[in-house]
């Protein structure tokens, strides 16, 4: 078996994203999420996901401006992904939620115009937990769940995660189909 480390893999995922168009910080950040999800086991999330990116920039291409507000209206606010990859949208929703929410007391961000993976919504969580928060976060996906009785995909997983924050190990249930 081959090994490789943490540092190289990262590297290479960087190199593979930003030689396909995507600027060097973006290529790290979705590296970093998907190299993330396969330290915590969660390798449908992972590194697996590295075609789909490259899949997403040949076919749909990368954003050149950075996820802005679409809607910002107090404590409810849309953020335009402006095509980027999907982590990058949601990176960015994260963010600016956390931020909304440290403003208003609370916050509901929504995103759209991004493509391909968000990756895993526990992700996200972490960073919402990492400022003290709680956090409900969601995603829908295209149809990729057949029902037992059929041939074709009818739904997406539609993944919903729980992030509850307490003074010994915090809650998180990262839920999908």
């Amino acid at each position: 078996m081959t090994y490789i480390s943490q540092q190289d893999c990262e590297a290479l995922c960087v190199d593979i994203f930003t030689g396909y168009g995507m600027a060097d910080g973006d290529a790290r950040l979705c590296a970093q999420h998907l190299i993330y999800n396969e330290l915590c086991g969660k390798t449908s999330h992972g590194l697996v996901r590295v075609k789909w990116i490259v899949n997403g920039l040949v076919n749909r291409g990368h954003g050149l401006n950075a996820p802005s507000y679409a809607l910002d209206n107090g404590s409810i606010s849309i953020i335009d992904g402006k095509n980027h990859i999907g982590i990058i949208a949601a990176h960015h929703a994260a963010k600016m939620g956390i931020d909304k929410a440290r403003a208003h007391g609370i916050s509901f961000t929504g995103a759209r115009n991004y493509h391909t993976t968000t990756g895993s919504m526990n992700y996200y969580a972490q960073m919402i937990l990492k400022a003290g928060m709680i956090g409900i976060i969601g995603c829908n996906s295209t149809a990729l769940v057949t029902h037992p009785d059929a041939h074709d995909p009818v739904i997406g997983t539609n993944p919903i995660c729980f992030a509850i924050p307490a003074r010994g190990t915090a809650l998180v249930a990262d839920v999908t189909t």
